[in-house]
């Protein structure tokens, strides 16, 4: 997951700053429940939990996709870059090395 950061002495405007770091947030926010809703059909398949439950191989392979697909988005990708360009080429910030 992504980590919230924190600058000293870098001049950045608090609004690129503010929107790298919403950016980064929403995306942890995102990542974090498609990951939850894997590892549960993950580990309820694994136990042996399906039987007319609501774990089965077809919601595995979906949530596993929906994961997958978050992390391979371009868009996504896009985004992460016009932030650290917004945000300038300092590599001593933990946003700048995030994204």
């Amino acid at each position: 997951m992504l980590r919230r950061f924190v600058t000293v002495g870098i001049k950045m405007s608090n609004e690129e700053i503010a929107a790298a770091q919403a950016f980064v947030d929403k995306f942890n926010e995102s990542y974090a429940e498609k990951h939850y809703n894997f590892e549960r059909q993950f580990w309820g398949c694994k136990m042996g939990l399906g039987d007319g439950g609501p774990y089965s191989t077809d919601l595995l392979s979906s949530t596993k996709k929906e994961m997958e697909d978050l992390l391979s988005d371009p868009k996504i990708l896009e985004a992460a870059e016009a932030h650290k360009m917004a945000v300038g080429d300092c590599d001593k910030t933990d946003l700048v090395k995030t994204l």
